[in-house]
């Protein structure tokens, strides 16, 4: 497996002549080497295993993109600092013993050229990806400390506002390949441990994505993932925005259909959202999902698709389910940010009610904290309080 993918770099690099002719085919001299410094800590109001301590660090390495070809490396390491005993500690982010490790989260060619008007992207070895049905949660609001990495190749075309994306994806590490997320796993393996009653082997996942923007008024967009003898996932969705007198108002309308190949997860999903900016900075969401005749998996790839989704709960799960958010944010200033959210979410077993809250606050232009706070009201003897602190030095 890790020939193909030398492979795919190799082919990256041998076709540069189809897109410039320069002698300046890669400068690392010019290169930037940025990275962060980060603490979190996690607690859950549950008997075992509630709080979770982490410390991480990055440094990532761009060569120049002024050259015709650009190189990345990202390397990550992550700390549980021994904090917390069997009982308490939990293993999320971390490896199942509570100890920490090293990855080598991205090492990459990339070719990025205009060619007639038109953006044209290769990439191959190990990225990030963050898209609706595949993704890498890489500063996104569940905070990974290490995020989700793919190894392969992808490609992409923009234009006028159309947007064509391909990629091929062999290997995956990150808390949601769901076997070592210290590691690089192949997709079947993966998809195999989540699919047990599938006997079949698999070349991987196949990605594509079609878009077009009109402006920043509307976008439409088409995803598929399609893993091979496994499963198939396709999520349709129109995004709009407007200004009425005073007012921006934004919407969204989605639909995702699951397929596997012995018909255990064929199911569909629908959403809604509305939103509107009544005031600057100040921005209120209402949004709804259903999730019909089968329950969907939680972030599978990464991807958290659904516009309900919560910190402490979410419409993964359960069958003929409703789910219920609203939300609001509001910028106080330059620094300071603060949001809040309340959901329902019922069905054949889930019936849980959802309240959050956070905030986001710059003390220095690379020091950065983050606090969540939130509460699930459910059936189950494990509702209570969950809460979340991030501490971070970017430079």
């Amino acid at each position: 497996m890790k020939k193909l993918s030398l492979i795919a770099a190799a082919a990256l690099i041998s076709g540069s002549s189809l897109f410039a002719s320069t002698s300046d085919i890669i400068d690392l001299e010019n290169g930037k080497v940025s990275g962060s410094l980060s603490a979190q800590h996690r607690y859950m109001d549950v008997d075992n295993n509630n709080n979770l301590l982490t410390g991480t660090a990055n440094l990532k390495y761009v060569s120049s993109d002024k050259a015709f070809i650009q190189a990345g490396l990202n390397f990550y390491g992550i700390t549980g600092f021994g904090a917390y005993d069997d009982q308490d500690r939990m293993d999320k982010f971390l490896n199942p013993d509570g100890s920490g490790f090293s990855i080598l989260n991205e090492a990459y060619l990339k070719v990025n050229r205009d060619c007639k008007g038109a953006d044209v992207t290769l990439q191959a070895g190990r990225f990030h990806m963050n898209e609706g049905l595949i993704n890498s949660q890489e500063n996104s609001m569940y905070n990974y400390p290490v995020p989700n990495a793919f190894e392969g190749a992808q490609a992409s075309v923009k234009y006028n506002g159309f947007e064509a994306k391909f990629a091929w994806i062999n290997r995956m590490s990150g808390e949601d390949n769901g076997l070592d997320r210290s590691k690089f796993e192949t997709i079947e393996s993966i998809v195999q441990s989540q699919n047990p009653g599938i006997d079949d082997t698999s070349s991987g996942l196949y990605y594509g994505k079609l878009a077009y923007s009109y402006k920043e008024i509307a976008t439409i967009s088409l995803e598929n993932v399609y893993v091979d003898n496994f499963t198939n996932t396709f999520k349709e969705e129109i995004a709009v925005n407007a200004k009425v007198k005073d007012f921006k108002v934004f919407g969204g309308q989605q639909y995702l259909r699951y397929d596997s190949e012995d018909d255990s997860l064929n199911t569909n999903v629908y959403g809604v959202k509305v939103g509107v900016e009544p005031i600057k900075g100040l921005t209120t969401t209402l949004a709804y999902n259903y999730v019909a005749d089968s329950a969907i998996p939680s972030f599978q790839f990464g991807a958290d698709p659904l516009y309900t989704s919560m910190n402490v709960a979410n419409a993964y799960g359960d069958t003929k389910l409703d789910a219920v958010k609203f939300g609001a944010k509001y910028k106080i200033n330059s620094k300071t940010k603060v949001g809040m959210a309340i959901g329902s979410f019922k069905g054949d077993v889930v019936d849980t009610t959802a309240y959050e809250a956070c905030g986001y606050y710059s003390v220095t232009k690379d020091i950065n904290v983050k606090a969540m706070i939130g509460y699930a009201d459910t059936i189950s003897p494990d509702d209570g309080v969950e809460t979340r602190l991030t501490v971070s030095y970017n430079f």
